[in-house]
């Protein structure tokens, strides 16, 4: 599509000019060219006006010399600008003779120590770049919650903010202020470290506010904690870090300091509500120059631990979390280690009703205000404001999800406690092979029976790593002594795990099992029916290693009669009864055999049949052969097991055959009788001849007819096997001979 008239393309906006380092350029990137061009630049200046006087005096001598001559005066002039001329020619050429001459040496010795210092810097800003890499050291800022790798850096001495202070242009290992002081550029100047100069936020700096960094140098582990009012998110960093700081470090040779005072005087804070059991909310900040997230930072060193660890826990306030109204955009959840996601669970209104009348008055006023619907969509608006181009993909930031209280209410212990741990890890030892793994199904399958398996499913949609965890942040009821937690150091270890292996080993973390989360699919009713199901494979498992052991037994009881009475041994089915005793084996006595029937002599044959009459049509009609006779047997020996019975195999089709049309047959007389029987039918009662030939009277080969015994037929015994039924029988064609082509006129 073209483009429409009287339309502009709109102008990008221009990019804002980044403000000049108040540190001085190097001689290698500016001054040392800067040098070579003012030679060069003085000496052209030099013949140019060496020329420009060779020209002033060529003409003042031409205007004091007069000639009468026009050919003198044109000679004269002639001779006069190829003098000028060739005096021209010669002071440039002797210009640039002394210009090279010059400056070749400081050239070719200028351009090699660029090149020297130019593959130094080279080297030194990628040492820098690959330490800060490898390492991976970073800041988070208080104020903004962005992670950066290079801070601005400010002179001790004038209080200029140097952007840049890294190797490049401004020097290598040092670079000099505008007020001479030299400052440390790389970290391979390791008697004046560039982490001891105080560092500001780069982004912070633009905007207007300065913000102080005090972790350059250090790798910085951020893991915001989040959820509704009253959830127990501040009791569960007050519990972890007092655990961590006075207990944990000192056993596991790590020393700790904190970020700054007013970190130190909040863990005092902190130690002082661990001892009474009790822990104030966090205040909603109403200052909007001030950060509405308070972390928790201090620094962990030693145990070989290189750079030092800066560990910040994030709380900020459920109210303002749950209305989306921070002084501050929430930056963290782009770089986080991990989120914890804190849950009390008697804000759901099922659990609420079910242990309401059973809580204590401290427990029952202490619960969170904020419905888990509104903390779940609160979190993900946080998360896709911050991941806006990985929106519809899983996050792949671990997540936490914590069901802090667990000790409020027998119900809760019962469903996510050491009772039913135990109960699961006893009736599938196989699938629930630790407890961690058991307690994250238990509290998946807690909140499905909750009504509230939404929640479960937007987590596993989003977040493409999460574990659950039940836990006691106080470990009993708040204000009743101090703090006895339960399961929560294995909340920020397991994070801690999976970012940074080097500290989870310095603070002996055990190793967190790496099975597919979760073992069971959570569904109604499962809590139940896994170890009802689990009970049932189990009884049926006894019952068959039980019918396994009585067939055993039978078997070896059997033999040992066997061997005692010589029979044979029999083997019962398993599970059934008992056989009988067995009873001593007698042959039977043989069967009489039957004697045959006599067999008819010749002479006690009966006559043949009387002859039936024939079809009109010649051919003949075929008849199924008879079936031989089968022997009787004398007595039918029982078989041990019936044979099945094989069904008889069919026979093969036969080719289909010519038809052919019936042979015509020539009247005749029967001698000694004036009878004549019809046309083309011969004599019933007179047999052809085996050669189909008529047979009479008149003929020589004529012979009288032999009548043959009739064989008596025995019927066959009925048998079970199927009947088979018989071939067809082969339709022959009579067979010509001379005589049948006898003239009827003979």
């Amino acid at each position: 599509m073209g483009k429409k008239k009287g339309t502009t393309k709109p102008a990008r906006p221009p990019k804002p000019r980044r403000p000049d380092d108040p540190a001085k350029v190097s001689y290698l990137f500016g001054p040392g060219f800067a040098d070579i061009s003012r030679v060069i630049r003085s000496t052209t200046d030099k013949a140019r006006t060496n020329i420009d006087d060779m020209t002033r005096d060529a003409v003042e001598l031409s205007e004091g010399t007069t000639f009468d001559s026009m050919i003198v005066r044109a000679g004269w002039t002639a001779c006069r600008y190829v003098y000028w001329l060739a005096c021209c020619l010669g002071m440039v050429v002797m210009s640039v003779v002394y210009c090279v001459g010059m400056l070749l040496p400081q050239t070719i010795a200028f351009l090699c120590y660029e090149l020297v210092g130019s593959v130094l810097c080279a080297a030194a800003w990628l040492t820098d770049t690959l330490f800060l890499a490898v390492l991976r050291i970073s800041n988070v800022c208080d104020y903004c919650h962005k992670r950066f790798a290079r801070p601005v850096y400010q002179c001790p001495n004038c209080g200029a903010k140097h952007r840049d202070l890294f190797p490049g242009r401004y020097g290598i290992l040092h670079h000099t202020c505008r007020c001479g002081q030299r400052l440390p550029s790389s970290i391979l100047d390791r008697r004046k470290p560039r982490r001891r100069l105080t560092a500001l936020c780069p982004y912070c700096l633009a905007a207007g506010h300065d913000e102080i960094i005090r972790s350059a140098g250090s790798r910085t582990i951020c893991i915001p904690v989040v959820g509704g009012a009253s959830s127990g998110k501040t009791s569960l960093i007050n519990a972890y870090a007092v655990s961590l700081i006075t207990r944990r470090a000192g056993e596991h040779g790590l020393t700790t300091r904190f970020y700054d005072k007013a970190r130190e005087q909040r863990f005092a804070t902190m130690v002082a509500d661990s001892e009474r059991g009790f822990v104030d909310k966090t205040a909603v900040e109403t200052d909007g120059q001030r950060a509405s997230a308070f972390s928790m930072s201090f620094y962990l060193d030693g145990g070989g631990l290189r750079p030092s660890r800066l560990m910040q826990l994030l709380d900020i306030a459920g109210e303002t979390f749950v209305r989306g109204d921070e002084n501050e955009q929430q930056n963290q959840y782009a770089h986080c280690e991990g989120i914890v996601l804190v849950i009390d669970p008697l804000a759901i209104p099922q659990v609420k009703a079910r242990i309401a009348s059973g809580l204590r008055g401290t427990d029952a006023g202490s619960i969170s205000a904020s419905p888990l619907g509104d903390v779940m969509n609160a979190l993900r608006n946080d998360i896709d404001a911050n991941l806006a181009r990985n929106r519809g993909k899983r996050l792949t930031t671990p997540l936490a999800v914590v069901i802090n209280k667990v000790d409020a209410a027998p119900l809760l212990d019962e469903r996510l406690g050491a009772p039913a741990i135990a109960r699961f890890r006893q009736a599938e030892p196989e699938r629930c092979a630790n407890d961690l793994d058991t307690m994250d199904f238990l509290c998946r399958q807690f909140l499905v029976d909750m009504d509230m398996g939404d929640v479960v499913d937007m987590i596993q949609q989003r977040f493409a790593v999460s574990r659950f965890f039940a836990v006691s942040a106080i470990g009993h009821t708040a204000g009743e002594g101090r703090f006895m937690p339960r399961g929560v150091d294995d909340v920020i270890d397991w994070i801690v795990s999976l970012s940074d292996p080097a500290l989870a080993k310095a603070l002996a973390i055990h190793g967190f099992p790496k099975t597919k989360l979760p073992v069971f699919t959570p569904g109604i009713g499962r809590f139940e029916g896994i170890p009802a199901e689990a009970a049932q494979r189990e009884r049926e498992r006894i019952a068959q290693e039980q019918a396994k052991a009585q067939a055993k037994a039978d078997k070896e009881r059997a033999k040992r009669e066997r061997k005692a009475t010589g029979t044979a041994p029999t083997y019962p089915a398993p599970g059934a009864a008992p056989a009988p005793a067995p009873v001593p084996f007698t042959r039977p006595a043989p069967a009489p055999v039957p004697t045959p029937a006599p067999v008819p002599s010749p002479t006690s044959i009966p006559s043949a049949p009387e002859p039936v009459s024939r079809p009109a049509h010649p051919a003949v009609v075929p008849t199924p052969p008879p079936q031989p006779a089968r022997r009787q047997q004398a007595s039918p020996v029982p078989m041990p097991q019936a044979q099945p019975i094989q069904p008889a195999q069919q026979p093969a089709p036969q080719p289909a055959r010519r038809s052919f049309r019936p042979q015509r047959t020539r009247p005749y007389r029967r001698s000694g009788t004036g009878a004549a029987p019809a046309q083309g039918i011969p004599a019933p009662d007179v047999p052809l001849p085996a050669n189909g030939a008529r047979s009479g009277a008149g003929r020589r080969d004529a012979q009288p007819p032999v009548p043959r015994p009739a064989v008596p037929q025995e019927p066959a015994p009925r048998t079970d096997q199927p009947s088979v039924p018989s071939p067809r029988p082969r339709r022959t064609r009579p067979r010509r001979t001379g005589n049948d082509h006898d003239s009827p006129r003979q």
